[in-house]
């Protein structure tokens, strides 16, 4: 019995229940308050117009509000990929607060055979004139387990060609004032990157052990604000100054 036990165990029969009974040990932690979340959410519709119908000079206005605020890193969890009228105004505010990291989106299914990487075939980058005035990119890449829960991320995808360190690196690379054109390198199941040590396996893919929920209704684990409410002014002035910026969809 034990023989045939340890047999499944190997072969990955009881991951799924393994990874399960690990979710019941992680517990919420706080977090170090320097995000800031601006979330396009229903009310954010509600006052602009469907989604795909958002002026880019939009965008424009909110980066010079919060360079105007003293955001230290402001980073869009979206990607800019197709040319608009308004694309010359948006490379200009970002130009000018020279602190926006962009994502990149890679394509189809993610390959384990390089050593420290995780490859996929495509990719997806923002548009030239918004690529050139950006101060970094970062993958969004994530994987689902078995039962659909997103427990790791991967730190470094090779994909075209290039590596990329995941956006939440470039952000924390931009945010402490360490290089940005250097990629992360996997050691000996450790990733290092600006002084810290990050466990990860053979292929980069690290544990995520979440803070806690985003938002509930009697508290948050991160400072959240509305786009709207930057774009008027109203963010309390805390919230903004020193911070990295997440600009992220959260819209039902």
């Amino acid at each position: 019995a034990g023989l045939l036990v340890s047999l499944l165990l190997l072969m990955g029969y009881f991951s799924q229940t393994a990874h399960q009974l690990q979710d019941s040990l992680l517990l919420p932690y706080p977090v170090s308050d320097i995000v800031t979340i601006v979330e396009v959410d229903d009310s954010s519709l509600a006052a602009y117009g469907r989604w795909d119908q958002w002026p880019r000079s939009l965008h424009a206005r909110l980066v010079e509000q919060l360079h105007l605020a003293g955001a230290r890193t402001v980073v869009f969890d979206f990607v800019f990929d197709a040319e608009t009228a308004n694309d010359q105004q948006l490379a200009a505010a970002i130009a000018a607060a020279g602190n926006v990291v962009q994502p990149i989106l890679t394509q189809g299914d993610a390959y384990h055979d390089l050593e420290g990487v995780l490859r996929f075939e495509g990719l997806i980058l923002p548009q030239p004139n918004l690529l050139a005035a950006s101060a970094g990119l970062g993958h969004t890449s994530i994987l689902h387990d078995s039962d659909g829960y997103i427990r790791r991320v991967p730190t470094v995808v090779s994909a075209a060609g290039q590596t990329y360190d995941s956006v939440a690196f470039t952000a924390l690379r931009h945010y402490l004032g360490s290089p940005l054109n250097e990629t992360a390198a996997v050691e000996n199941g450790r990733l290092s990157i600006v002084g810290r040590e990050i466990p990860v396996d053979d292929h980069g893919e690290m544990r995520v052990y979440y803070a806690g929920p985003p938002a509930q209704p009697d508290q948050q684990t991160f400072n959240q604000v509305r786009y709207q409410d930057v774009l008027s002014g109203t963010v309390p002035d805390e919230l903004l100054p020193n911070k990295i910026v997440l600009v992220g969809t959260t819209a039902t």
